[in-house]
């Protein structure tokens, strides 16, 4: 029985892993130092995520839409 929401636990599971070890190459590339100088600034832990990792993540989270689109679209 074919169901919307089996199609989307299944492309999900699928896409997911990938998504995540893209994600942590990205975040793992950031400088430590930049961590460090946030917390030594006042930042808090969702701030240095908001305002620093985020943003030098940038290019890692527009690299992974378009892979996990391509990868859906291609499996037909």
């Amino acid at each position: 029985q074919n169901s919307l929401v089996g199609v989307a636990l299944v492309l999900t599971m699928f896409q997911l892993p990938f998504s995540i070890f893209m994600m942590r190459v990205s975040f793992e590339a950031v400088p430590r130092e930049l961590d460090e100088a946030a917390l030594v600034d006042g930042c808090s832990s969702f701030a240095i995520l908001w305002r620093v990792l985020l943003p030098a993540v940038k290019p890692g989270r527009r690299g992974v839409g378009p892979c996990g689109w391509v990868r859906r679209r291609c499996r037909g």
